[in-house]
């Protein structure tokens, strides 16, 4: 949740407010910059960065998965564990095409907000698109975990 708001250390802290003494605050955060696919395509290295450029015009950020561990110590929690996650999504998994369909969900505010011309995001989306549809496609995510129980 928090790699698509703005502000998301204000949400943590909000979190963190309201949990009672000896409860949890747990986290899991995609990371963008790990977002990664081999072969590499460079309109999959273009639409990472126009997420990215996207992520930083609006107050969002695309790598705080990377940042949970810090943030959660930053409000005051010690002791924090910390988890990274790779996930490999093959031909049949669901969620093997989440970068595109996510593309699509922002497409209309990415081009009013001129991060990326239409005929460039369209002639990414399908160069994904069809990368994905090679069985030879790995596609990588990163996730990070971060917990600490409240004292």
């Amino acid at each position: 949740m928090l790699v698509n708001v703005p502000q998301p250390e204000a949400i943590v802290v909000e979190m963190a407010a309201v949990l009672k003494s000896g409860g949890f605050l747990a986290l899991h955060e995609a990371d963008w910059g790990l977002a990664v696919c081999d072969p590499p395509l460079p309109a999959w290295d273009r639409m990472i960065q126009a997420f990215q450029d996207y992520s930083h015009v609006n107050g969002i950020d695309s790598l705080i998965g990377r940042r949970l561990s810090r943030l959660l110590r930053t409000i005051g929690l010690t002791d924090v564990r910390f988890n990274p996650l790779v996930h490999i999504y093959d031909i049949d998994h669901s969620r093997r095409t989440i970068f595109p369909q996510f593309a699509g969900n922002l497409r209309e505010r990415m081009l009013a907000q001129r991060i990326m011309p239409a005929d460039e995001f369209d002639k990414c989306i399908d160069s994904i698109r069809g990368h994905l549809d090679d069985p030879g496609t790995l596609v990588i995510w990163a996730y990070f975990q971060a917990w600490r129980r409240k004292p």
